[in-house]
């Protein structure tokens, strides 16, 4: 499994070196990962990130799932005991 991944990287990185050294990509990713993101800085996640105390870290608050929905809201995070 580890080699499986190490081939997957190999190729990504030769990807990204090729013709226009993988610009597109790139830009493309970062796009991606603001896109992906902006819910937890702006602050509509159904989650929100809070901070953690106990590990001094920034977390997801969790959810308590009942079928797709979320039943919990912030201070009541299952990430704050589990």
């Amino acid at each position: 499994m580890k080699l499986a991944r190490i081939l997957l990287i190999s190729q990504d990185v030769n990807d990204l070196c090729s013709e226009n050294g993988g610009r597109d990509q790139v830009k493309e990713g970062i796009q991606n990962l603001k896109r992906s993101v902006a819910i937890w800085i702006n602050g509509t996640a159904e989650t929100p990130f809070v901070y953690d105390n106990a590990w001094g870290g920034v977390v997801s608050c969790g959810c308590y799932m009942e079928g797709t929905d979320c039943i919990n809201i912030y201070p009541d995070c299952p990430a704050f005991s589990d």
